[in-house]
């Protein structure tokens, strides 16, 4: 398994920063950089079919919601379907305002591609 480490920092209500760390390009075929140039890379590549999913558990992490790991699909830059479980964990302030959150995205392509094969 492969996995890279993905973390985005949030001043108001206004994401100011996102780290993706190398590992990025071998799961999804983009640089780190790229995510800076396009801050919206992370959710183009997610699979049309797992957006809004994808898009209720980061709202619920950017309030500041405790939420189990979530696995979906994303299309890597050469165009095959990929499968990733995101495991992310909020930092809150005292006041219970989201500040930061850290995220491992893991390739479990191959798992998912074993059971269905079974």
């Amino acid at each position: 398994m492969t996995g890279y480490l993905h973390t985005i920092i949030k001043v108001g209500k206004e994401l100011q920063a996102a780290y993706h760390s190398r590992h990025c390009e071998a799961i999804t075929g983009y640089r780190p950089e790229e995510y800076l140039i396009n801050k919206d890379l992370w959710l183009d590549i997610v699979h049309p079919e797992d957006r809004e999913e994808v898009l209720e558990h980061a709202t619920a992490l950017l309030n500041g919601e405790s939420v189990p790991p979530i696995e979906h699909r994303i299309i890597h830059r050469d165009g095959t379907i990929r499968s990733v479980r995101n495991t992310a964990i909020a930092t809150c302030k005292e006041d219970g305002r989201v500040v930061k959150i850290d995220s491992l995205v893991v390739d479990i392509t191959q798992r998912e591609r074993k059971k269905t094969v079974t």
